[in-house]
């Protein structure tokens, strides 16, 4: 067995033949002659095993080109979508960068994970990237685990509890800033943001719309996403139906409805900056849509059908979560129903503070309790959302 070790350095190699008859090499990672000669007789025993030679030349790139076409298939039959295959393409494109199309399955360890950890860090990658990335990498070991390719387990090499400070948006407009954003954009995206706020439109779904996914009552929506994404949103308010005759009427798209918008988070962060409002994103638009149906007193079990979610729970921890102003109101409302007469402050000066707040509509309640209050403490007129369009 001597004769199969050799030195390059201060660091042990070592030779062996595997089940087929091959020579393969490996540096021991040792010093120690004596520890190398250990790690050559664990060597030599999985190289002994078929399935242990096997899993013994497996690459990372193995395990992640298996991650890719399980997602596939699964989009193939169904259970997941394109933007899911995509997803996973992106982050196994940031692991193979990392770990290079060499790198053995073998030589995954903890020490390893945290070097591309450090590496990403070092980059300026925010730690809800890099979580996405571990978990990628995670996917990918179970699967190589179930094919045999690697033999240890994720939580070996794995970070225990990786922290990703990680908190959910609570970002939506009001009218008057939906009005001020439309104002300032050209036509066509203008028009796109209004069929966001009006439909609950991901980005993706309004890039795919047609003319003629929209008629008087309802507009189709062309989802990938998720297993309910592909839906009919029904238009319910009369903002709604102000918001997708605005998009019909500024829409610039030929074969679709819009025209293509190239960096749109740019672009939306810009107008904010410009009428001197909080900055927001494609899907704080979607996240005003779900505000106002659930403050016009739609229930939190629709309005997940509107989103194209398959469970109310982003509605109630993302989506719609009320502010203090509109718990205050509701809250109130419900006592006094049960008690049949007002608790503590009355629901008129409830309803002023959350129109001072920023409240779009008052939630409607039951009988004689119900209170309506204007978007912004004023009447909105007939279209309240024909507001002409910046030519810049």
């Amino acid at each position: 067995m001597s004769d199969h070790l050799f030195k390059r350095g201060s660091i042990w190699y070592c030779w062996a033949p595997d089940a087929h008859g091959h020579l393969v090499k490996r540096s021991t990672r040792c010093t120690d002659r004596r520890a190398a000669a250990a790690f050559l007789a664990r060597f030599e025993r999985r190289l002994a095993d078929p399935v242990a030679a096997a899993a013994e030349s497996a690459t990372l790139v193995d395990a992640l080109v298996a991650l890719i076409r399980d997602r596939q298939a699964r989009a193939t039959n169904g259970s997941r979508s394109q933007e899911t295959v995509e997803f996973y393409r992106r982050k196994t494109g940031q692991l193979r960068a990392h770990f290079g199309d060499d790198f053995r399955l073998a030589e995954l360890d903890a020490t390893a994970v945290d070097d591309f950890i450090t590496a990403r860090r070092e980059s300026g990658i925010g730690e809800n990237t890099i979580a996405k990335e571990l978990g990628t990498l995670r996917a990918a070991l179970r699967l190589a685990r179930r094919a045999k390719l690697w033999a240890g387990h994720h939580a070996d090499v794995l970070p225990l509890d990786f922290a990703t400070g990680y908190r959910a948006r609570d970002r939506w407009l009001t009218d008057s800033e939906v009005r001020l954003v439309l104002g300032t954009l050209t036509p066509d995206r203008a028009a796109r943001v209004a069929f966001f706020v009006a439909t609950s439109a991901r980005d993706g779904e309004a890039a795919r719309a047609e003319r003629s996914d929209v008629d008087e009552n309802l507009v189709a929506l062309r989802g990938t996403k998720t297993a309910r994404a592909k839906r009919q949103v029904p238009l319910v308010t009369e903002w709604q139906r102000e918001l997708v005759a605005y998009a019909l009427e500024h829409a610039a798209g030929v074969a679709k409805l819009f025209a293509p918008w190239g960096n749109m988070r740019r672009d939306l962060i810009a107008a904010a900056e410009r009428v001197g409002i909080e900055r927001f994103s494609p899907n704080d638009l979607r996240r005003t849509h779900s505000h106002w149906l659930k403050a016009d007193g739609v229930p939190r079990e629709l309005l997940q059908h509107f989103l194209g979610h398959t469970s109310p729970r982003m509605a109630d921890t993302t989506y719609a979560r009320p502010t203090a102003a509109e718990l205050a109101e509701q809250a109130s409302r419900w006592i006094a129903a049960y008690l049949g007469k007002p608790v503590g402050r009355t629901a008129t000066e409830s309803a002023e503070s959350a129109a001072r707040a920023g409240r779009t509509s008052a939630p409607k309640g039951r009988g004689k309790q119900a209170i309506s209050v204007p978007r912004d403490g004023i009447e909105p007129p007939t279209r309240g959302f024909s507001i002409p369009c910046s030519t810049n």
